[in-house]
């Protein structure tokens, strides 16, 4: 092991103590890598596997890694520095994937936060992370985010490049940046060194990530590489997946359950990440027939949706390993026609909590699940008090 804790603290941010990580270290939660490591560690496995997909559109490890040099090259030519913080405010998509990854390569620190955000919630994130840059979608017809981004620039100080995904020329003014244009113009060789060039710390906070809590105004949570790759690890060691994982989300990819239960794991890992932008039956449905998800997070929503239409009765769904919910697995599971259902829960701070195929039914339908981690901090209490349960159970 080098050196333990972050070689450079950002301000605002709060560091475990040296204790605390040197107890990790020496349980084996915390390690050297980073998630940029970990990534470039399933490259070197699964060049020629599929990472990502969509309905249409596949591409290798092997290509999405040149894509995330280019991604990230193209960044650091705008001016952009290690630690900067970029705000993330785009649809699922490709494009988040291979933004995202190019900003860990470029040791830049993406601020997650939701396309449905707008003033009030970008406004306050932007000042409070002290953002630089602003990625957003230029495809969207219901909402200008373009003006929307020009606005954010004028109100956050700190705030000077926009990066619009999808954007056709006609639709982007002075001052914004296709990103697609960016990348076209990298040359994946220099691109590389330069990439090589970025030191990557395994303690320093590699995403701000999003948490709505019970407050008006969501906060953002800091995740360092180092550990939020062991809940990334965790997960598939939970359910004993390995680079046949086929992971597929309804949900918001950028916020935390996707992330790490879902596309984060399969990216990571040599999986395959498959993206689709739309919750229509009519969409989906064919989506799943072409790339056959084996891990899926699916909303409710979405699966009457595609019972109503008949895609679940065309369906093969006898390699899916489960489909994981918030709630209501024993009417999902019979909506689903027996596929198997499983219980999910996570806080941005740290706890994910799953069900397994192996938990008893009692366990699947009433709870939440359990920790994926062995090395979770909680305690239990009786509903109503401050007693700790002594059976763990609470009631």
């Amino acid at each position: 092991m080098g050196q333990i804790g972050p070689s450079h603290r950002i301000p605002g941010v709060v560091y475990q103590s040296q204790e605390r990580l040197q107890r990790y270290v020496d349980v084996g939660v915390l390690t050297d890598e980073t998630l940029v490591s970990a990534f470039r560690r399933a490259v070197g496995r699964f060049s020629t596997r599929t990472a990502l997909s969509e309905i249409n559109w596949q591409c290798t490890y092997a290509e999405l890694d040149a894509l995330t040099d280019r991604a990230a090259s193209a960044f650091l030519r705008l001016g952009l520095v290690p630690l900067d913080r970029v705000l993330f405010q785009l649809p699922n998509s490709k494009e988040l994937v291979i933004a995202f990854l190019g900003c860990l390569k470029a040791g830049l620190i993406p601020i997650c936060t939701l396309a449905a955000h707008r003033q009030a919630e970008i406004g306050y994130l932007g000042r409070h992370a002290g953002a630089r840059a602003h990625i957003v979608s230029a495809a969207e017809k219901r909402f200008d985010f373009i003006a929307f981004a020009e606005e954010m620039r004028q109100s956050i100080p700190s705030l000077d490049l926009t990066i619009a995904i999808k954007g056709d020329a006609n639709l982007l003014r002075d001052g914004v940046h296709s990103f697609e244009r960016l990348i076209e113009a990298e040359d994946g060789a220099e691109a590389r060194r330069r990439v090589d060039a970025i030191s990557h710390d395994p303690y320093q906070v590699a995403l701000f990530q999003l948490s709505g809590g019970t407050t008006d105004i969501p906060k953002i949570i800091p995740r360092f590489h180092n550990e939020y790759l062991y809940t990334l690890r965790t997960f598939m060691e939970f359910y004993g997946f390995d680079e046949t994982i086929v992971a597929y989300s309804g949900l918001q990819w950028i916020h935390n359950s996707s992330m790490l239960c879902c596309w984060g794991p399969a990216i990571f890992f040599g999986g395959e990440a498959v993206v689709g932008g739309s919750l229509e039956a009519d969409d989906v449905g064919p989506l799943f027939d072409r790339r056959k998800p084996n891990w899926l997070l699916a909303p409710p929503v979405l699966l009457f949706r595609l019972k109503e239409s008949g895609w679940i009765d065309r369906l093969d769904l006898s390699k899916v390993k489960a489909f994981a919910t918030g709630g209501g697995v024993q009417q999902l599971k019979a909506l689903l026609n027996g596929a198997e259902t499983v219980p999910m829960f996570g806080m941005t701070e740290g706890l994910i909590a799953q069900g397994h195929p192996s938990d008893p039914i009692e366990a699947k339908y009433h709870t939440v699940g359990r920790p994926i981690s062995p090395h979770d901090e909680l305690k239990i209490f009786i509903p109503g008090t401050e007693v700790e349960a002594a059976d763990g159970r609470g009631r």
